[in-house]
């Protein structure tokens, strides 16, 4: 790069360090580069070097400190109080309490505007919470909890529990799929697919971790769901894909296990495969044999599995 960095941060750099471009930066940690900008403006979490042309540089230090902040986001401390705890030693662990109720307003924000039918205001309280956290915290902390409440309320609800549910789902497939369609056109990185095993599989479902692939830098083609396990080679080599993810919730029936399943492995030796969803623990020693990841923690984990050279 023949821009010259302009140090802006609070701690020297050594003359030979590598810098990163935004992009890479979000690559390595699955943080987009609008939260990344969002944490630089409104919070000053992050002081990135700047070329004589405006462009942001990260150092090494700059994507560990993303990390911290990723770690005390799991934790479930709000995006405003991270720099507090950052800039203190080590006891700050103890100022982390459960009074902070930011996920609390945007799932309240969201109920509502389901149970009102009312898109633009799901749609802003989406955006802002994707604008200030991960993908995957926004979807394990604020999207997951609210689906499984609506599930539960609509089980109970006489009249109109399908009208809801139509209306959200639609709103989530159109928003997860023009993501994914946008990153699509700029993304470089490896291509996943994604495919629902069983008809009980929601698409939701599957654009949910596709969304979460995304982030971390794949390139992302959902195949939907009920998808016979002897058609998706046609898929993987039109696509030339580096990865596949397969969900289910339920058991997959015996011949899937032993004979298609072992069949794909047999046709795509060195593929990365991974499954998700409650079958991964019902069939969790045939998939391990069978060289398929699993993992009973978060999804970015999986995914994160996937992008491992040898996988």
């Amino acid at each position: 790069m023949s821009d010259t960095p302009i140090l802006q941060s609070d701690t020297p750099l050594p003359d030979e360090e590598a810098l990163f471009p935004i992009r890479e930066v979000s690559r390595q940690t699955g943080v987009n580069s609008v939260t990344l900008r969002a944490w630089e403006r409104r919070y000053g979490l992050i002081k990135p070097l700047r070329t004589s042309k405006g462009h942001r540089l990260y150092s090494t230090e700059h994507v560990t400190r993303v990390q911290c902040i990723l770690e005390w986001l799991d934790r479930g401390v709000a995006i405003s109080r991270v720099r507090e705890l950052l800039d203190r030693p080590e006891p700050a662990a103890a100022l982390v309490d459960d009074t902070d109720n930011t996920w609390q307003l945007y799932f309240t924000q969201m109920h509502t505007a389901v149970k009102s039918f009312n898109d633009n205001r799901l749609d802003d309280a989406l955006n802002q919470a994707l604008a200030l956290y991960p993908v995957e915290s926004v979807v394990q902390r604020l999207i997951q909890p609210l689906l499984t409440q609506l599930q539960q309320e609509w089980l109970n609800l006489p009249v109109g529990a399908a009208l809801e549910k139509q209306f959200l789902f639609g709103y989530l497939r159109t928003k997860l799929g023009m993501r994914l369609f946008h990153a699509n056109r700029t993304q470089p990185g490896k291509t996943l697919l994604l495919a629902g095993l069983t008809s009980d599989t929601e698409e939701v479902e599957l654009l949910l971790q596709g969304a979460i692939a995304s982030a971390l830098g794949f390139r992302v083609i959902s195949l939907g769901t009920a998808i016979p396990i002897r058609e998706i080679p046609l898929a993987l080599d039109h696509t030339q894909a580096d990865a596949l993810l397969l969900h289910s919730d339920q058991r997959l029936d015996r011949s899937m296990v032993l004979s298609e399943l072992p069949r794909l492995r047999q046709l795509y030796p060195h593929l990365a495969i991974a499954m998700h969803g409650h079958c991964s623990q019902i069939h969790q020693q045939a998939f391990a044999e069978l060289a398929i990841q699993t993992s009973t923690e978060a999804p970015h984990l999986l995914m994160r599995k996937l992008l491992q050279p040898g996988s």
